[in-house]
């Protein structure tokens, strides 16, 4: 069995690449432990975020637990589903995943079917707390694609270009070969290879931006969503290009068409759409309560300005009516100028406290 992976144009050779190691009896995929460690990271990165909302971890830890696991039911669903052929003589082996056999769109589908139930059963923001869980989603997805390195499959497309990847044909499965590819198999000795497109590097470096991007937009974030439906928008043009060079789409039954560029294409719209649009509402209330805080402000400063002057007037007025002598009407007009300084000092700090809660209202 050749286990190497290389990258001729680079110079570059992996003379030993285990696609699974044995522990006792018991054979543990390296695509399999990539997934877990990337759902341990994921997870451990939503808990960082979600001690610093006011949700608290439990409701975070609680809903993450749910969608995970209709993400895995979403996910052998998806796959099953458009791949039935594999499934009609053996029933069986749908409960079986050990081997792969999972869709990253059915894991969203039910991932987040499943988180919307839990929070509405527990009445909490689904949008403002799925930005918090997209982080973790997104690490996940960087680690976890590397299982495809050393499961050799998800690659794409013959190419010669300086990053190609090449690959014992023997290692991978027949189906994935395409005519393009059998026209280029080299031969070394007695063995025949492929060289293809690295997707799996593709998508995890493009999630990597995603995800810096993203957490750029989180420090500007104007609405509960807008990371989530950012991610969905971003993911689905980098899985739009990706999927265009693989060999292994679901296809919709009697076309040639893969389901999940089709469905890729109308994520990175519809969602492109929506983020923008929500986007731009949100900065119009912003400007609304922005005009509704310094039009407050005028009137409470007008209402200071007169309740000062009529404070004044009556002062002076009284001392008229009371027939105070010239002299002593000078110091009494300086101690009421005085007394109505301390009154205005005191209703602009009673002024600028009931702004301020009013900014928070």
């Amino acid at each position: 069995m050749n286990l190497t992976i290389g990258f001729p144009n680079l110079n570059l050779q992996f003379d030993q690449v285990p696609e699974a190691f044995r522990i006792g009896n018991f054979t543990i995929t390296m695509f399999g432990l990539l997934l877990a460690a990337g759902l341990l990271l994921g997870l451990i990165s939503i808990m960082i975020r979600a001690s610093r909302k006011e949700r608290g971890i439990n409701h975070y830890l609680g809903m993450t637990l749910l969608a995970l696991f209709g993400a895995l039911i979403g996910a052998r669903a998806f796959y099953v589903a458009f791949r039935w052929e594999e499934f009609q003589g053996d029933i069986l082996k749908v409960l079986f995943i050990r081997d792969g056999g999972l869709a990253f769109y059915g894991a969203l589908a039910g991932g987040f079917l499943f988180a919307a139930l839990y929070a509405a059963a527990a009445r909490l923001p689904l949008l403002e707390m799925l930005d918090t869980m997209t982080f973790g989603v997104l690490l996940c997805q960087i680690i976890a694609r590397w299982g495809d390195f050393f499961g050799r499959n998800s690659f794409g497309e013959y190419t010669d270009l300086p990053w190609a990847m090449k690959l014992p044909q023997d290692m991978v499965r027949a189906s994935e070969i395409t005519e393009n590819i059998r026209e280029h198999v080299s031969v070394a000795g007695n063995e025949y290879f492929i060289q293809v497109h690295p997707v799996f590097l593709y998508e995890s470096l493009a999630c990597l931006i995603l995800l810096i991007i993203l957490k750029i937009r989180n420090h500007s974030k104007l609405f509960g969503g807008e990371i989530f439906f950012l991610y969905l928008a971003g993911y689905g043009l980098i899985r739009f290009g990706t999927e265009w060079l693989r060999t292994d789409k679901l296809l919709l039954p009697g076309t040639e068409y893969g389901i999940c560029w089709l469905i890729s294409g109308v994520l990175f719209v519809l969602f492109a759409l929506v983020g923008l649009i929500c986007r731009s509402m949100a900065k119009k209330r912003l400007r609304v309560e922005e005009e509704h805080r310094e039009r407050r402000e005028r009137t409470l400063e007008f209402v200071e300005e007169e309740n000062a002057k009529r404070d004044a007037e009556d002062a002076i007025r009284l001392a008229q009516d009371l027939h105070i002598e010239p002299e002593d009407e000078e110091a009494l007009r300086a101690e009421i100028e005085k007394e109505a300084e301390e009154a205005m000092k005191q209703i602009q700090a009673e002024t600028a406290e009931a702004v301020q809660e009013a900014v928070k209202e």
